[in-house]
């Protein structure tokens, strides 16, 4: 049984019609459907052509491609439930717009008179990013600082001031202990945890620890 629709008729009286599987419908267009007439004691059937809206719910997601359903103005929305999943990203739910928008639930009522594409969103994940700096006296870093870095965004790097001007000049992050492989602040971006090291020149230095 559909949501009932009240309607006045008088002091005395009230039409009440149920339409029989509300919120059902198998395409877009018009769709017959049956609804239940009462008024007072009488009670009479009915059909009636409805038209329904194709709504489409695209994830955005590398696991999932679309979502249909079909509803006429007035009927409640049902969100898919499924896992969707994008590297580096969290599911945050359907929203009107493939950015910002408003949220979508289940049991919002679809009151639009067209189609309609109701988008996944996503929230990017943040991941750490540690600095090491130990073997050399750095005034301005602790060894082992951690800080938040987005997924696949750009961020800043400090530049280390060493204690003992003797220590050489600063070459640089790198991804590797052994100071073979440079970040690249304009080309790298941040896939997962990270850990940076500082790297000195060998010849006027102590490299990093």
């Amino acid at each position: 049984m559909g949501a009932m629709l009240t309607f006045g008729m008088g002091a005395s009286s009230m039409a009440l019609f149920a339409r029989v599987g509300g919120g059902i419908f198998t395409k877009a267009g018009d769709n017959v459907i049956e609804v239940r007439y009462t008024d007072g004691g009488n009670t009479e059937w009915m059909t009636l052509t409805v038209t329904a809206y194709t709504v489409t719910y695209d994830s955005l997601s590398l696991s999932g491609g679309e979502v249909y359903e079909y509803l006429a103005s007035g009927d409640a929305m049902t969100v898919p439930t499924g896992t969707y999943t994008n590297t580096g990203y969290e599911f945050a739910g359907w929203f009107t717009a493939a950015e910002g928008g408003n949220p979508v639930q289940t049991g919002d009522i679809f009151t639009a008179n067209n189609d309609l594409t109701i988008f996944g969103g996503w929230t990017a994940l943040v991941f750490d990013l540690n600095l090491k700096v130990d073997g050399i006296g750095i005034t301005n870093i602790e060894n082992g600082t951690t800080q938040g870095v987005t997924f696949d965004s750009n961020f800043s790097l400090p530049v280390p001031t060493p204690e003992d001007e003797g220590t050489g000049m600063f070459l640089g992050w790198y991804t590797d202990a052994g100071l073979t492989t440079p970040w690249d602040l304009q080309k790298d971006k941040v896939k997962g945890d990270l850990t940076l090291y500082a790297g000195w020149d060998k010849d006027t230095g102590d490299g990093f620890a």
